[in-house]
């Protein structure tokens, strides 16, 4: 019987458990979710700033455009994640593909009514 042969040095190393790479996942998408969706707040709030200085027109006074912009943004990284958990609900719990259309319809009715 052969004895048993040593790893190459250049091996790579085991990968880590899957307990610690699951635990850090979640927090890591709600991080990326919430760094997009900041991104686009600021980039809409210059957009609006450059729009407002280019057609000479001022800012509305009604409130403060910072705060409006990024509760929108900030809701939609938190609507980004309710998404996405009823997506993979709406997969693991319907067979047809008329059933998942209609429940994505469903969810998309309840989301926007709630963003109005």
């Amino acid at each position: 019987m052969p004895a048993a042969r040593a790893p190459l040095p250049h091996a790579p190393a085991p990968a880590a458990s899957a307990a610690s790479a699951s635990s850090a996942s979640p927090l890591r998408s709600v991080l990326i979710v919430f760094a997009i969706w900041t991104g686009w707040g600021l980039w809409s709030l210059h957009q609006r700033t450059l729009a407002a200085i280019l057609t000479g027109t001022p800012a509305p006074a009604r409130a403060n455009p910072w705060q409006l912009t990024m509760a929108s943004a900030w809701f939609w990284a938190l609507a980004t994640l309710a998404v996405m958990a009823v997506a993979r609900r709406i997969r693991d719990r319907f067979a047809t593909s008329a059933g998942r259309f209609a429940a994505h319809v469903a969810a998309f009715a309840v989301l926007h009514t709630i963003d109005v």
